[in-house]
């Protein structure tokens, strides 16, 4: 905000800094930048930025603005991470180039024009031409760096909508049928050197709790939960929403599947966690299968139905655990 405000100085400061240095014969100094700080054109701009910068402060701080940046999160937490960093710097130092040599070109050329036509070019005419060229440089650099923030903004937003067709709409993961698709993804490019697991989590007794503590309770519940998977999960797998309290991951990080019962355990803690409007002490639990397979030599419909197998191993032994697909 404040660099917004000051935009003019700072653009100002910057030209006569550069021609102090490299034409000091000119009689410019970084000082002044603030001999025409208080003339009313000066005035207008600053008030004017001002009320644009609160302006966009109090839309900023609207719900559909918040709303837009929670949507924006969730495309950042999910898998689909673009390494693109190197490609800007790249970019940004050959558009600075190419506006300094047209600069340089602009100035010459200029001068060129001018001796040929007979014009005489006074110290004071050489400087306005240098004053000119630099401000050319310096406003085109602003401006396309502008466009590109621009853009980026729009790359984003645009992002967002894609990944929002892809997303359960209450709990910011992947849908049922996205979910699927990805995990049958990752299943084709996979080679026998790596173990894989697929996790079915179901939140238990979620209909009576519902029933209970009400709807939006329940929304909370999973929303929660989702974000524990997330947390837990989101670095070294693919995490979805089957549907209802029905959650699913597939796990392909070596680290994870070694410590499995351990993270499975923090995760059904964390779940514990979960507050619940309950004088008895009552917690939220869940119960969980888990099926196992090494490279591309299982399907997504085995492993289904092999965690699934082995989460209602656990319900039958009265729900609150984990049970791993025994092969009989």
């Amino acid at each position: 905000a404040v660099i917004t405000v000051i935009s003019a100085y700072i653009h100002s400061f910057l030209v006569y800094t550069v021609l102090y240095f490299l034409f000091p014969n000119l009689g410019m100094t970084p000082l002044s930048t603030f001999t025409e700080t208080f003339k009313l054109n000066n005035i207008i701009y600053v008030t004017t930025s001002v009320g644009a910068l609160l302006t966009i402060y109090t839309i900023s701080n609207s719900e559909k603005i918040k709303e837009f940046q929670r949507q924006i999160r969730i495309v950042e937490m999910s898998e689909r991470k673009e390494k693109n960093n190197k490609i800007l710097l790249v970019f940004t130092g050959i558009i600075i180039i190419v506006v300094m040599s047209l600069s340089y070109h602009f100035f010459t050329r200029m001068k060129m024009v001018l001796v040929e036509s007979g014009v005489i070019l006074s110290q004071s005419l050489l400087k306005e031409l240098l004053h000119i060229g630099m401000q050319f440089s310096i406003s085109s650099i602003s401006l396309i760096f502008l466009i590109m923030v621009v853009l980026i903004f729009v790359r984003k937003y645009s992002k967002e909508m894609e990944f929002r067709s892809e997303l359960d709409i209450m709990t910011g993961i992947y849908n049922k049928g996205t979910i699927i698709t990805h995990i049958k993804e990752k299943l084709k490019k996979s080679d026998d050197t790596y173990s894989k697991a697929f996790i079915i989590l179901d939140v238990d007794y979620f209909k009576t709790i519902n029933d209970s503590y009400g709807h939006l309770f329940g929304d909370m519940v999973l929303i929660k939960v989702a974000e524990i998977l997330m947390n837990l999960f989101r670095k070294s797998g693919i995490v979805g929403r089957f549907g209802g309290d029905e959650f699913c991951i597939l796990l392909y990080n070596a680290y994870y599947i070694e410590h499995l019962e351990e993270y499975i355990n923090k995760l059904r803690q964390q779940i514990n966690e979960i507050d619940i409007p309950d004088e008895k002490g009552r917690k939220i639990t869940c119960s969980i299968g888990i099926s196992f397979c090494q490279g591309n030599r299982k399907t997504f419909e085995k492993l289904c139905h092999e965690a699934d197998t082995a989460l209602y191993t656990v319900k039958s032994r009265g729900r609150d655990g984990y049970a791993f697909w025994e092969d009989k």
